[in-house]
C-alpha cells in the first residue's frame, strides 16, 4: 500500500470557534498525518476540534501519538512507534454528520493514546483493564466534545450493530488480583 505523506501545517484563523465553526479549524498541529489530502484535512480539523473543546486530553495524545496514517481497513496502535493506524470506519464514520465524525474520531484518538501512555509508563497496555480505562478516557473525551449528548447513548460506535466486545468486558465483573505463581497451569 502506498501512502503519501502530507504536513499537517495548514493555518488555523484564529478567529473562529474551532468547537464550533469546524470548516475553518484546520491547524498546525504537532502529529505527523499520513495519509491523501482528504484524510490530512480531516485529521487536523480533528484534533483542532480535541484541542478546543478537551485540551486536557488533547495533551495526552500529542504527549503520546506521534503519527497518525490512514490505512484501509482497521485501527489500532502501534506502541512502539506512537503511530496510530487509522481506518476509514473510525476516521469517517460513514452514514454520520461531518460534524459526528470528528467528535467520533476524536474519541477514538483519545483511546488509543491512551493505549500508547500504557505502555510508554510500563503499565499493561492490552487486556480487560488496560482496555476499560481507555474507553473511560475516550467516553469522557466524547462527553466533553459533543454539544447535543449524543454519543454516550451511543456507544456501539459508528458500527451500530448490537453490543461490541468492550462492551461484554464492561459486564464482567472484575476477577481479583491473584498471585501469578498461585494460578493454576495449564500445560
Amino acid at each position: 500500500m502506498s501512502v503519501s505523506t502530507a504536513p499537517a501545517t495548514t493555518r488555523l484563523d484564529h478567529d473562529h470557534d474551532p468547537v464550533h465553526d469546524q470548516d475553518s479549524a484546520v491547524a498546525e498541529v504537532p502529529i505527523e498525518i499520513q495519509g491523501d489530502t482528504a484524510f490530512v484535512d480531516h485529521t487536523s480539523a480533528t484534533l483542532e476540534l480535541l484541542r478546543g473543546g478537551a485540551p486536557d486530553w488533547y495533551d495526552q495524545v500529542v504527549a503520546y501519538i506521534t503519527v497518525i496514517e490512514s490505512v484501509k481497513e482497521g485501527s489500532g496502535m502501534v506502541v512502539e512507534s506512537r503511530t496510530f493506524l487509522a481506518g476509514e470506519q473510525t476516521a469517517y464514520a460513514p452514514g454520520w454528520e461531518e460534524a459526528d465524525q470528528r467528535v467520533w474520531y476524536a474519541g477514538a484518538i483519545v483511546h488509543d493514546a491512551c493505549h500508547s501512555r500504557l505502555y510508554a509508563t510500563g503499565e499493561a497496555h492490552t487486556g480487560r483493564d488496560a482496555e476499560l480505562e481507555c474507553l473511560t478516557n475516550q467516553v469522557e473525551a466524547l462527553k466533553l466534545l459533543d454539544s447535543v449528548g449524543f454519543f454516550p447513548e451511543h456507544r456501539a460506535g459508528p458500527h451500530r450493530q448490537g453490543r461490541r466486545p468492550w462492551q461484554r468486558l464492561l459486564e464482567r465483573p472484575r476477577p481479583a488480583l491473584v498471585n501469578v505463581d498461585q494460578r493454576p497451569r495449564r500445560w
